[in-house]
């Protein structure tokens, strides 16, 4: 069986970006326990990092389990008029590079999300990620700018997240197993079916 482990970035003790009533710790978990659940229901098995976890301790929680797949959960932070969704992966790291492409293409193609990309690591802010760097197979994704009201709109208006969640757990699936990713098509029970491609 398939194991991903799906963490909310910060903590509940670090809110991380902060923008009017928008707190991305919050947002993160949100988002987390949305793909938690569209994994379930493809009958992955997920692991949760505690949330009282510092990013160093979630590491360090990483290392100590056998998976498959990790995936961070951020929200960017910019200018208002900043938008649109990236994932980072570890630099000289091909696996993860294929996968934050699919991710971030996937998402542009059904949600209508701007693609910012996939990016290694040292193109972020930091230049380093932790959570990509010290173990393999991880990812982090940054799913909307907190700064951008219409940005997160964007991403929970589906049911609340669970169009953006179920896009997200089919990828890591079907990337996992190896299967071209085609062209998805989101169907108005939120759910994502696959389609032809081409």
């Amino acid at each position: 069986m398939m194991i991903v482990v799906v963490s909310a970035g910060h903590s509940s003790k670090e809110e991380g970006a902060i923008s009017g009533e928008l707190h991305e710790n919050l947002l993160n978990m949100h988002l987390r326990d949305q793909v938690v659940k569209q994994l379930n229901a493809l009958g992955v098995a997920t692991i949760i990092p505690p949330d009282t976890l510092s990013l160093r301790e979630t590491i360090a929680f990483i290392k100590r389990h056998t998976y498959d797949t990790a995936i961070e959960i951020h929200y960017n932070a910019g200018q208002v008029s900043a938008h649109g969704v990236e994932a980072f992966h570890k630099e000289g790291d091909p696996w993860g590079k294929r996968l934050c492409e699919n991710l971030c293409g996937n998402l542009s193609s059904l949600l209508g999300q701007r693609s910012r990309g996939a990016k290694s690591e040292i193109h972020s802010a930091h230049r380093r990620l932790g959570f990509v760097h010290e173990n393999p197979h991880c990812v982090l994704i940054e799913a909307a700018f907190v700064t951008n009201p219409e940005d997160v709109g964007l991403v929970l208006r589906d049911d609340d997240g669970k169009l953006w969640a179920t896009i997200v757990a089919q990828t890591i699936a079907d990337h996992h197993s190896g299967t071209k990713v085609a062209s998805y098509q989101a169907n108005k029970c939120g759910r994502v079916d696959p389609g032809s491609e081409g």
